[in-house]
């Protein structure tokens, strides 16, 4: 592998650990509503994931997923990076930026 390639592969497998569990589809092309899929993480563990549906974004780009893990409803909000936000989210403090009331205390 030639190494900037190499060096992308492993920021994908650092920040997405290891999607070759995942059907291709799936991967590619994501889930549509009501589809569901299999993905065997180790021998004897299957989970089972059915897609119920997306929602809309909201005015910061983030929709609600509502999904089925092995039968159990639940809900994520994730940023929609198709979407433009509407609203520009707030800078992150870094250490140079931190004012003294958002400096952790001393132990």
């Amino acid at each position: 592998m030639y190494p900037e390639v190499f060096a992308e592969f492993t920021k994908f497998v650092r920040d997405y650990s290891d999607v070759g569990v995942l059907p291709t589809p799936a991967f590619f092309y994501g889930l549509k509503a009501g589809e569901e899929i299999s993905v065997s993480i180790e021998a004897g563990k299957t989970l089972f994931i059915k897609l119920i549906n997306l929602g809309t974004t909201d005015k910061d780009g983030r929709r609600t997923v509502t999904f089925e893990l092995n039968g159990m409803p639940r809900e994520v909000t994730v940023t929609d990076r198709s979407v433009q936000a509407k609203v520009k989210p707030a800078p992150k403090p870094t250490r140079l930026t931190r004012s003294k009331s958002q400096r952790q205390c001393p132990a």
